[in-house]
């Protein structure tokens, strides 16, 4: 069975800081996951792989990630999570 991923972080700097910060974030995890990332606009990004599907966005005051991961793909949805929350936690506060 999918399962769908999301993750939400505040931020308290500038728009640019955290595509800044997120270009970094996203980067990692297409690395280590061989992710395509494609920013659509300053503020959006489609994230895709085969058994992935995905976005983020740079809203006013935090940022949402959302994944839909197939079901070969959905056992690795503990560990994708855990590492968003915590990459992100760590580069947005």
């Amino acid at each position: 069975m999918a399962k769908t991923l999301r993750v939400e972080q505040a931020y308290t700097m500038n728009q640019a800081e955290v595509r800044e910060k997120m270009e970094s974030v996203l980067g990692n995890m297409a690395s280590k996951y061989d992710l395509t990332i494609e920013w659509e606009s300053d503020t959006k990004v489609t994230i895709t792989r085969s058994g992935v599907k995905g976005w983020a966005e740079i809203e006013p005051n935090r940022v949402v990630v959302e994944l839909s991961l197939s079901f070969p793909v959905s056992a690795l949805a503990g560990k994708v999570e855990e590492q968003l929350k915590h990459k992100m936690a760590k580069e947005l506060q």
